[in-house]
């Protein structure tokens, strides 16, 4: 029998096959070992697997989406989707309509999961790449993540340049920024908030960019008057887990909250480095993660009140939690948020949907 050919979509950066190389922890490369497994498995049920440069559409049979193009083109071929990201950044990812276009769709919303051609998927890791033997902490408090901007209602971009704000004033060297575009974040509340509003509609994100273009040929001095000036910004790192695993505590505030089950890395890197997690996010994150292993932001009325919670943790008390998170990833609890289950998830219901269709 022949090998049905998968044609695996990407963006530019990840052409070449660089999708599939294994993650190293360099934050410019992809972070996840999920389509390098993913490849493996699916070549060893006798597909043949290449981004859209080394296997093109035209002579593929199955068409795998890694990305979220608007128009989706049919070829007579198998379309699958593997949506990842937020709908605060990708809108159309709420549309079932838009969802409709494709054969089988992998997402993490949970909104439109039929368990016939739209399944659940949650934001995996490698089981392979834990190491519970945790590094000593020589550093307090940090937040990875990106500088972006939502209109969604449930955003939670702007929750976090509060907190940031917030945690920055109190404990200055104490806490760390780290991600991409905080050199150009806008303060909060203006003009962030302007900027927010035009992020809106088509017309007016158009707006925007020629905005935020124009300002970068401001003087220094007006550009310090829209720009905050985060002195705790590190930048990038040549290795994310190393530099996370320093600290006793990482902001983890996903893209939305009250989203049930949309829960991504963010808490699993801190986790899995043993950082106490301070999560603010999905509403039933305690139906998929014990509660005591990490501290949930909305138990406290104010950033006052979190803080000292941060500040008065006993080291008896940390060293508890420490233990109980080393006990979670010891568990069967963690099987559903692994690289592996999501893995075997994709390529049996891609293989039963082969199997069905050929027999109609």
């Amino acid at each position: 029998m022949s090998k049905l050919k998968i044609c695996f979509k990407v963006e530019k950066r990840f052409l070449n096959n660089r999708i599939f190389k294994p993650f190293s922890g360099d934050p410019f490369k992809w972070d996840s070992n999920l389509a390098h497994l993913l490849k493996k498995e699916l070549e060893r049920k006798n597909f043949e697997v290449g981004t859209q440069d080394v296997i093109r559409e035209k002579d593929s049979n199955i068409i795998i989406y890694n990305y979220y193009p608007r128009f989706v083109k049919s070829y007579n071929k198998i379309n699958i989707l593997l949506a990842h990201e937020s709908i605060a950044v990708v809108r159309r990812l709420d549309n079932i309509n838009y969802l409709k276009k494709f054969d089988l769709v992998f997402t993490c919303n949970d909104r439109y999961v039929d368990n016939v051609k739209i399944f659940k998927i949650n934001f995996s890791f490698d089981k392979n790449s834990v190491d519970l033997d945790f590094n000593k902490k020589s550093h307090f408090l940090c937040n990875f993540s990106a500088n972006k901007v939502s209109s969604h209602n449930n955003e939670l971009y702007s929750e976090r340049k509060i907190a940031i704000n917030y945690f920055y004033s109190k404990l200055k060297k104490d806490f760390d920024l780290y991600g991409s575009g905080w050199e150009r974040s806008f303060r909060y509340p203006f003009p962030y908030k302007f900027f927010r509003l035009l992020n809106i509609y088509a017309v007016t994100r158009a707006i925007s960019k020629v905005i935020r273009y124009l300002i970068s040929f401001l003087p220094l001095v007006l550009k310090k008057l829209l720009y905050s000036n985060y002195k705790c910004n590190k930048g990038y790192v040549d290795n994310k887990f190393d530099t996370l695993s320093k600290y006793k505590f990482s902001l983890c505030y996903e893209n939305l909250y009250n989203e049930n089950s949309y829960i991504t890395e963010k808490i699993f890197d801190s986790l899995r480095m043993g950082v106490i997690p301070i999560y603010y996010g999905a509403s039933n994150i305690s139906d998929f993660i014990p509660r005591d292993i990490f501290i949930s932001k909305n138990d406290f009325k104010n950033y006052d009140d979190l803080y000292h919670h941060l500040i008065n943790l006993s080291e008896e008390r940390y060293l508890i939690i420490i233990k109980k998170i080393k006990d979670y990833f010891a568990s069967d609890q963690v099987k559903i948020f692994t690289d592996q289950y999501n893995v075997e998830l994709i390529s049996s219901r891609i293989s039963t949907f082969i199997e069905v269709n050929k027999n109609e």
